[in-house]
């Protein structure tokens, strides 16, 4: 279905795009759909249940590169498949959220402000 809700046919489309220089026959799209997928697309799939299982063993916070280096480690081989549609999530850094990393000790003297003294 089209974006405005239309339903679009193969020959259709190629016209439009025979319009534009852009020649391809419809028996090209045909082919395509009904081609077996490749190697890398079987081999992507082979590894979606291990690469999902790693992610969310870790809480859903590892990216490509870390799930493919505990995967290596595991010997499982290969790299995370960036089609496996999972997304990291990030530490939120938003200042109602930010926590103190410190406490001032109120009875604690501190020390001098010198860069404010060389100033007078």
């Amino acid at each position: 279905m089209g974006p405005d809700g239309l339903c679009w046919g193969v020959e259709s489309i190629c016209a439009v795009l025979f319009a534009l220089s852009r020649v391809i026959a419809p028996s090209t799209y045909y082919d395509a759909r009904d081609r077996a997928p490749s190697r890398r697309a079987l081999r992507d799939a082979e590894l979606k249940a291990e690469i999902t299982r790693v992610f969310k063993a870790n809480y859903d916070l590892f990216g490509a590169r870390k799930i493919w280096l505990i995967l290596r480690t595991e010997d499982r081989g290969g790299p995370a498949a960036p089609s496996s549609g999972l997304c990291a999530s990030w530490a939120s850094k938003a200042p109602d959220e930010a926590r103190p990393t410190t406490v001032d000790d109120e009875q604690h003297q501190r020390p001098t402000d010198l860069v404010d003294a060389g100033r007078r």
